[in-house]
């Protein structure tokens, strides 16, 4: 019963993290005629955003899309044993999520010559995917 009340909540969070605002993706914003940009609610022509912001958020909604499979999947599971997976298989996208971000903000970190912050990363990485790795301390010095 512990098992299945665990699925259950596992599944309604899930749901209301997909359901809610921040995860639905926006309309698109008016676009200035002049300038060809977007404009914010009070008229103010938005700046572009940035390469690694875009790069952010499409592996967002690439993740987000995902999400949605696998809880549709998870609603129509016929077992428990079914379900344990799919769970499984959320929490490891979850995992991939946060090693895809960190591994594009590694790769503009080192771009913009911030080698210090892309090792950082680079170890933040290695922590995720190796469970088992030495963690990364607030006072490491990135010496390469």
């Amino acid at each position: 019963m512990r098992n299945v009340t665990f699925i259950a909540f596992t599944a309604l969070a899930l749901a209301g993290l997909l359901a809610s605002p921040a995860a639905a993706p926006a309309a698109a914003p008016p676009q200035s005629a002049a300038a060809g940009r977007p404009l914010g609610p009070t008229g103010v022509v938005l700046p572009a955003a940035d390469p690694m912001t875009s790069e952010l958020q499409r592996a967002i909604e690439a993740q987000q899309r995902d999400y949605a499979s696998l809880l549709a999947q998870l609603a129509s599971a016929r077992n428990e044993s079914d379900a344990f997976a799919i769970q499984t298989q959320i929490q490891q996208r979850q995992i991939g999520l946060q090693v895809d971000l960190l591994r594009i903000q590694a790769a503009y970190a080192r771009r913009a010559g911030h080698d210090r912050l892309a090792w950082q990363l680079e170890r933040t990485i290695e922590a995720l995917i190796t469970p088992d790795a030495p963690k990364p301390r607030a006072n490491d010095s990135g010496k390469l």
